[in-house]
């Protein structure tokens, strides 16, 4: 009985974490930067890497050995995700205790949409906003970072790496439990403006090829960055810029 009652607490924990995005959110688009699509929401690859380098390996159970560590990871995110949409089909989100929290979701998912219609509509985004946004997303970066949940402990990282007395690669090495991420010196590969969170972007941009940031906040907790190489698009037309317009002003609006 008591196994039962486990089972249930735990289905009712997926499906509150998931509920927010079952219920309350519009499809989102497909881009190169989505790794997978399930149902409705997507698996972006920020999001994975952040949650392969949170989550405990020995939570994890390998099916099939002929896996990758990362490919196994992504299988466990889509495989949480379907648990989540079965849980639905089945009838746990009609439990009084997630009708509560569904509820709540809504509302707050309610206020989101007021304020897009509201406040949103009344954005003011100038020519120059956007023409330097444009100029952003024709520039590639690649950076590579050293995450931690602990605002000390970022500090004291980027006060080592300051000072000389470790590099970033051996300090990633120290900080990822992953082989292959201690390796690789916690290398994001190359991106353009809108593919990261804001403030994320905010502090690559500004780096100069070479440059260390001091901690960056986001919502997973802090970075530190190292910019590795920036390529611009030698040849921006103004006809380019036109065709891109609806897209960046999206994204200013979204991000204001």
């Amino acid at each position: 009985m008591k196994l039962k009652h486990a089972k249930n607490y735990f289905i009712l924990s997926l499906l509150i974490t998931g509920a927010s995005g079952i219920f309350c959110s519009k499809k989102p688009p497909l881009d190169r930067d989505v790794l997978a699509r399930v149902g409705d929401k997507i698996i972006s690859k920020h999001d994975f890497i952040i949650s392969y380098e949170l989550t405990p390996y020995t939570y994890l159970k390998q099916k099939d050995p002929g896996l990758s560590k990362k490919e196994a990871h992504l299988e466990w995110m889509i495989q949480k995700k379907l648990f989540v949409i079965d849980a639905v089909r089945k009838g746990f989100d009609r439990d009084l205790r997630v009708q509560k929290l569904l509820e709540w979701y809504r509302k707050k998912a309610a206020i989101r949409q007021l304020y897009r219609e509201v406040v949103q509509k009344k954005v003011e985004i100038t020519d120059r906003e956007m023409r330097q946004a444009f100029i952003k997303l024709n520039e590639k970066v690649h950076a590579r970072h050293i995450f931690t949940k602990d605002e000390k402990e970022a500090w004291e990282i980027y006060h080592k790496l300051i000072s000389g007395a470790t590099t970033f690669e051996e300090m990633a090495r120290q900080k990822f439990k992953d082989p292959k991420l201690a390796k690789n010196g916690g290398d994001l590969g190359e991106f353009t403006w809108g593919n990261m969170d804001p403030d994320f972007e905010e502090a690559v941009f500004q780096l100069k090829p070479g440059q260390i940031s001091q901690p960056v906040r986001t919502k997973w907790g802090y970075h530190i960055i190292k910019l590795e190489s920036r390529t611009r698009n030698p040849i921006l037309t103004e006809a380019s810029y036109q065709s891109r317009k609806s897209y960046i002003r999206k994204i200013i609006k979204r991000r204001k």
